[in-house]
């Protein structure tokens, strides 16, 4: 059976992460509520519109709103996912990967391809998975090119919005999580 993962906010806790950044960037200077104001236009669910985010248009939008603030966002952001990235992975998540590894696994997630791996691979999770996949346009899609008529399926996610989308894919069984 292929048991199909999302990645932010179902292994990997992008909140703190996001709230960790944004702390130390403040205190580096960064303007209170820049850090969330400037992501905000990279804020997505699979098929809505905004873009996919990177630490290199989050730098951008952050001077375009607040000129000349000096801060090398995308290097910290970067930084923090290369060197620190594992403590971000939930709790229980690496035994649980472990304890179904008889299965596929497969990492579906929404994003940049680039920025997704980078982070994927910072969290140490990537070897604990058979593939990985990274759209920036509709998962479901995605999902389908992947399963035969035949073949029983499981997609792990933590986004409610996206769960209606699998009703008309009969072979999958949606699974939430607490």
């Amino acid at each position: 059976m292929k048991i199909f993962l999302d990645f932010d906010r179902t292994l990997f806790d992008l909140d703190a992460f996001h709230r960790e950044a944004r702390e130390a960037l403040e205190q580096r200077g960064l303007p209170e509520g820049a850090y969330f104001a400037s992501k905000q236009p990279f804020s997505t669910v699979s098929g809505m519109p905004g873009g996919s985010y990177t630490p290199e248009r989050h730098e951008a939008e952050l001077e375009r709103l607040f000129p000349g603030n000096g801060l090398s966002l995308a290097s910290f952001v970067r930084a923090l996912n290369r060197e620190e990235g594992q403590r971000f992975v939930f709790p229980g998540a690496e035994d649980f990967l472990r304890e179904i590894a008889d299965h596929e696994l497969i990492i579906l997630t929404f994003g940049n391809d680039e920025y997704q791996r980078y982070k994927i691979a910072g969290s140490g999770l990537e070897g604990l998975v058979d593939r990985i996949i990274v759209t920036d346009e509709d998962k479901w899609a995605a999902m389908r090119a992947e399963l035969s008529s035949d073949e029983e399926a499981v997609f792990v996610d933590d986004h409610r919005v996206e769960q209606p989308a699998l009703l008309p894919l009969a072979l999958l069984d949606p699974l939430e999580l607490p």
